[in-house]
């Protein structure tokens, strides 16, 4: 063996072969992941990219609420930050909002007008 191919036999045991590192899933697979990974009880109804977040649009808010660790457990995997919105059919109607939020706001708090 001449010693070219020595050397170059040798600078290959040297280097230290690394394991391929673990990917994020790629933006095709985020919302299948997304899918798989949240149990029926969540009631997720819509999916969103808002820019570098993920929008989760969901039936049963309380239920997300109460078993964060399911949202974490997530993100860990899909390596998103993930935003809870509520589904716009359990949503009151704005006039309705309005409403409420006049009647609890004191007047004192100065408050003329809702951006809702």
């Amino acid at each position: 063996m001449n010693k070219r191919n020595q050397f170059s036999n040798f600078s290959d045991l040297m280097q230290k072969k690394q394991p391929p590192k673990e990917l994020p899933p790629s933006s095709q697979n985020i919302m299948a992941t997304i899918l798989q990974s949240m149990p029926k009880e969540a009631s997720i109804t819509k999916i969103e990219y808002e820019g570098p977040r993920i929008a989760l649009y969901t039936n049963s808010p309380r239920y997300l609420l109460e078993h964060n660790e399911t949202i974490s457990n997530l993100v860990n995997i899909i390596k998103k930050r993930i935003v809870i919105r509520t589904d716009e059919s359990i949503r009151k109607p704005e006039d309705e909002c309005r409403i409420i939020i006049t009647e609890f706001v004191p007047k004192e708090a100065g408050g003329t007008r809702n951006f809702i």
